[in-house]
């Protein structure tokens, strides 16, 4: 007798094997366990947009301020520093007007350093000089070393202001630039407004009719640019792990400044005229 052995198939199986769960699963898990890419994650490896580059321009737009805070340290103050210092009122414009002067020359060599060193380092220098040179201010009977001071101080100020669109090309993508840009020169103004509105009630609440207390706001103002160069030494990276998307059809090719640039320029009759009505 044969005895006939009838196997039931698990209806699991007629339904044909289980889906795997693809990347975007809603429960965030992939294959292997590991978790999903978030939004910002997947954003930084497209198109190179990384949260962080808000602190660079943060940390950047303090050290611009403070520039401008120098810069017009004792415009609001002129008659109060002619009297403490012993000078003439000319002599006191001299120390704000030192800055323009100053900056025309220097734009060019520190045009080519941020080009060749890259923003952060040129950041960096303009920074040291403007915390460095404000220390020798606190000689405020001596007007030589106060001037030399504001001499320093100008000759930082280039490398700083000079470095916003390099800074911006850096690490933010070109939907952005606009904004990026307007904020670091919205840091100029807000370091103007700051010296013009807070350095005449400040002097008159440290004594303003003593030579001790145009050191002292010298003194709290060198602290400030001291802390916004070590605030940006901390914070300001030089480039992001992958470079920001400048464009729709990939990144843009940057040519390097240098003198031959400047020679073709100069070749421009054009352009040398445009120097004579400026200079």
């Amino acid at each position: 007798m044969v005895t006939v052995r009838v196997l039931k198939r698990d209806p699991r199986e007629e339904k044909g094997p289980r889906p795997e769960k693809s990347e975007s699963q809603p429960d965030g898990k992939v294959r292997g366990g590991t978790m999903a890419e978030s939004p910002e994650e997947r954003a930084e490896k497209e198109h190179g947009k990384y949260g962080y580059r808000w602190v660079v321009l943060g940390s950047f737009m303090l050290v611009a301020a403070v520039t401008q805070l120098m810069w017009l340290n004792y415009a609001p103050i002129t008659s109060q520093t002619q009297e403490l210092m012993g000078v003439s009122e000319i002599k006191v414009v001299l120390l704000a007007t030192m800055f323009p002067l100053i900056y025309v020359p220097v734009s060019i060599p520190a045009g080519l350093l941020i080009d060749r060193k890259g923003f952060r380092f040129a950041v960096m220098l303009g920074a040291f000089l403007t915390a460095a040179f404000s220390f020798l201010r606190l000689f405020a009977d001596n007007y030589v070393l106060v001037l030399l001071g504001m001499i320093g101080i100008s000759v930082g100020q280039p490398f700083v202001l000079n470095s916003i669109t390099k800074m911006v090309s850096t690490w933010f993508p070109t939907d952005e630039s606009a904004l990026a840009n307007g904020l670091g020169s919205l840091s100029l103004f807000l370091g103007m407004i700051v010296a013009l509105a807070v350095t005449p009630p400040l002097l008159k609440a440290l004594g303003e009719h003593s030579l001790d207390s145009l050191r002292w706001l010298v003194l709290i103002y060198s602290l400030v640019a001291a802390a916004a160069f070590l605030v940006f030494a901390f914070l300001g990276r030089a480039r992001p792990p992958r470079p920001p998307k400048r464009t729709e059809k990939g990144e843009l090719e940057e040519a390097p400044l240098s003198w031959e640039s400047f020679k073709a320029l100069f070749r421009l009759h054009d352009f040398r005229i445009l120097c004579l009505v400026i200079f």
